[in-house]
């Protein structure tokens, strides 16, 4: 009996996240970014939170070898070391990039904002160089286009935290039986889901 409570109550409860969720398919994943153009530019239309989270991660990478080429030519690495410093930075910043791409793969959201919190610092630590030592820095503008590319990529991955599942429910009586698995960002598997829970709480409230 304690446990047809319980999975009543969860199943109900379900079905009250369920239908609080939006569907994938209606989140502008850009809103909430500091940078809406260049957002949506990355992302051209995509609203799947963990694919627009990777494409937004790899067109920064993307972008980021492109700016190490380009800063190559502003300086001499050899002779200036605070261009060393630039260099380091980005490369810095592309394996944290390349870290955080794997926490979207493994689900694993904490990890996944440090790794992108560490690449903006990164593309920081650039500026900063040269500012300690009273000089401008001739990647100013680099610097500047990545720190906003990154700050998107923070912003993109914030709705992905929102849409993935809490921890896995479990029922508080006796052998803790599971009641939900991972939750999925697909619209289909949302609107299926909905249906499936809703029908599943109408007839165990009615037990």
């Amino acid at each position: 009996m304690a446990f047809k409570s319980c999975s009543s109550f969860s199943l109900v409860f379900l079905a009250i996240i369920f239908l609080a969720t939006p569907a994938a398919s209606t989140v502008d994943l850009c809103a909430d970014a500091d940078y809406k153009d260049l957002c949506r530019a990355a992302l051209r239309g995509i609203t799947n939170p963990a694919t627009g989270t990777q494409v937004a991660i790899k067109a920064l990478i993307s972008e980021t070898q492109r700016s190490i080429v380009k800063a190559k030519r502003f300086a001499d690495i050899k002779k200036d070391k605070i261009a060393k410093v630039c260099m380091e930075s980005y490369e810095d910043a592309i394996y944290n990039l390349k870290a955080s791409l794997n926490n979207v793969r493994d689900n694993d959201k904490g990890s996944l904002n440090s790794n992108l919190s560490a690449a903006y610092t990164d593309f920081l630590s650039c500026d900063d160089a040269y500012s300690e030592r009273g000089r401008a820095s001739p990647y100013g503008r680099i610097s500047t286009h990545l720190q906003r590319l990154a700050s998107n990529c923070l912003a993109v991955s914030t709705v992905l935290r929102r849409f993935q599942s809490f921890n896995v429910w479990q029922c508080p009586y006796k052998h803790n039986h599971t009641i939900t698995k991972q939750m999925q960002t697909d619209s289909g598997y949302f609107y299926n889901r909905r249906k499936q829970i809703l029908k599943e709480a109408s007839r165990h409230m009615f037990l």
